[in-house]
């Protein structure tokens, strides 16, 4: 009999529990089940196929249905998820552990956790993952203080969203060492005082959110030398002073937000460019 490897169920508006019967697939290397309305607990068997490699649970984004599922995922779970590369509980009411994440799944590559109950800060073992994780998504929780200066361990990391959080540290400066980051979203914390010139040594940025934090002061003219970036978004801070002429240069960017600051003087005509 064929070996059973993937399982999809996505867009079906289910409205049942994940059955417990999902162990006796030994060899499941990718559980998809987005876009339903699954609810419960879900089964710990899922956490203990050492073959999967891929966990997707998303909600629906159109309807706002969501897969309610609840409960503790407990931190044996990587004892068994060593070949797990994408991990999506976005949208549930799951708890887990970032510590014992980046502990254990050696492999991971993509991490989505957007609206999970946590609180606690962003572990230094992120750094653990420093040859597999490149897109970090871990929005509108309770995470604290700072990221972590082992950031630049992740030498393939692209993208890291923590919008609605409770940051209060900047963009720690081994930050520049990201060569391949494209993606820098920190919207809705408490950071406060300069804008840090960390992102301006990112060749490859593209997308840069601070709007709804604290950040003063003058708008960093080397932001415009960035000539990949397509989306900046500083609004909703306290910067004050002129635009630099040196934004004008930003030929091919598409979104340019600074509304509700304190900026000052004369939009340049180069504006037109």
């Amino acid at each position: 009999m064929e070996r059973v490897r993937g399982c999809q169920m996505m867009q079906l508006q289910l409205k049942v529990e994940i059955p417990h019967e999902i162990e006796y697939l030994p060899n499941l290397e990718n559980l998809v089940l987005g876009f339903n309305n699954l609810v419960g607990v879900v089964p710990s068997a899922i956490f203990n196929i050492s073959t999967m490699k891929e966990i997707y649970l998303l909600i629906n984004s159109l309807s706002r249905r969501t897969n309610s599922f609840s409960g503790i995922i407990q931190n044996t779970i990587g004892n068994n998820l060593r070949n797990l590369e994408w991990l999506d509980l976005t949208y549930n009411y799951l708890t887990v552990e970032l510590s014992f994440l980046f502990d254990k799944l050696q492999k991971l590559s993509f991490l989505g956790l957007t609206t999970s109950p946590l609180d606690g800060i962003l572990p230094t073992s992120i750094g653990n993952l420093s040859m597999s994780l490149e897109n970090i998504y871990i929005s509108n929780y309770s995470i604290g203080i700072s990221i972590p200066q082992v950031i630049n361990n992740l030498s393939n990391l692209l993208l890291l969203d923590l919008e609605g959080n409770k940051l209060i540290r900047s963009i720690p400066v081994t930050f520049c060492w990201l060569q391949k980051f494209q993606g820098l979203y920190l919207p809705l914390n408490k950071l406060a005082g300069s804008i840090p010139d960390q992102p301006c040594h990112l060749a490859r940025l593209n997308t840069f959110g601070l709007a709804g934090n604290k950040f003063s002061g003058s708008i960093l003219s080397c932001l415009g030398n960035l000539t990949s970036l397509r989306s900046l978004d500083l609004r909703s801070n306290r910067l004050t002073s002129i635009l630099p002429s040196t934004f004008w240069n930003l030929k091919d960017i598409l979104f340019f937000g600074l509304l509700s600051n304190s900026l000052d003087g004369l939009l340049s005509l180069d504006m037109g460019n």
